[in-house]
């Protein structure tokens, strides 16, 4: 056993540990290694054991996914915008009005 200082919140959900005391640490005698993900919101801390999350994990990847997938959403726009600014800058302003207008009331 040893002793790790462990951050958790108020659901018991364990996003840290580190070997010294500090602010806002819970300490605790723990069985090393620590188990592969407790310190990313993975575990629960319930009566000294490390009892991991199915849902939660499940629900965190999720969340990675969507993030993933947003994020490459972002840089495709990106590269929309700047195949298309050639073009765009050809377009006689009334005519970019018209479209702007029809783009913010089109989903």
């Amino acid at each position: 056993m040893a002793k790790m200082y462990l951050q958790i919140d108020s659901d018991g959900v364990i996003w840290d540990a580190i070997e010294y005391e500090h602010e806002g640490y819970t300490e605790a005698d723990v069985k090393l290694p620590l188990p592969t993900g407790c310190i990313g919101g993975w575990y629960r801390l319930e009566n000294g054991a490390f009892v991991f999350d199915q849902e939660r994990y499940d629900r965190l990847n999720q969340i990675q996914e969507r993030d993933a997938t947003l994020m490459q959403l972002r840089d495709d726009l990106k590269s929309v915008r700047e195949g298309l600014y050639p073009i765009w800058s050809q377009i006689p302003a009334s005519v970019k009005s018209v479209l702007e207008k029809y783009y913010e009331t089109t989903p």
